[in-house]
């Protein structure tokens, strides 16, 4: 038997192999790339237009949230975390996202989720109105409507939901933290519920009003 031929033939194989997969791997990787920086360079663009607003004090508010937000998703080991609000001010109608950091490589939710009638989301918004935290496991969030599906497209296996009050303790919207990973760290304890409820009212106590992108 020809083993040497054969080798010969078997390096060709590999090469020919080779030279067709590293190309498509490559575009994929490009495409994959491209899709990335489409998603942060919007998310960017809203920190972009919401620090251009307003006076000094209201930049400066915007940038305080952002922090918050940065140190909690560093700190509770999440992979995004968000702000729901209802709107407008007047006459509440809808919900969207308005405040929104996620760990690079994690998809921002905020373009995809705005201007949601209220009223088809009526019996999670009753819970969140009415409990300071909630925690939820992705079993769990089947028994609530509309959760699950939304919890499914975001690629959550855990969410957490804390209550942002104004002054005369009215719902002023809710805090959100995603955690996508099948081995989330653990969150439903009591230590972590305080924590989380201090930077809720730090939060609380400087949300401005939110008038989502024309």
């Amino acid at each position: 038997m020809d083993w040497v031929g054969i080798a010969g033939l078997i390096a060709a194989l590999e090469g020919i192999t080779l030279a067709i997969l590293i190309p498509l791997m490559n575009a994929r990787i490009r495409r994959k790339e491209a899709e990335m920086e489409r998603r942060f360079a919007w998310q960017d663009k809203e920190h972009a237009q919401k620090l251009a607003k307003g006076n000094r004090r209201e930049r400066h508010v915007v940038s305080q949230i952002y922090s918050y937000l940065w140190n909690l998703l560093i700190s509770s080991e999440a992979e995004r975390v968000c702000i729901v609000q209802p709107h407008p001010k007047d006459n509440l109608q809808f919900i969207s996202i308005s405040f929104e950091v996620t760990l690079q490589g994690v998809s921002p939710q905020m373009e995809y989720f705005q201007n949601h009638k209220m009223s088809e989301w009526a019996e999670l918004i009753d819970m969140w109105k009415k409990n300071d935290y909630l925690f939820f496991t992705r079993d769990e969030m089947i028994a609530v409507k509309k959760l699950f599906p939304e919890a499914h497209r975001r690629g959550c296996s855990e969410a957490v939901f804390c209550r942002l009050l104004d002054g005369n303790d009215y719902w002023i919207g809710t805090l959100v933290i995603d955690y996508t990973k099948d081995d989330p760290p653990p969150v439903n304890t009591i230590y972590y519920r305080d924590e989380l409820k201090k930077i809720a009212i730090l939060i609380a106590d400087i949300l401005p009003d939110y008038n989502p992108p024309e």
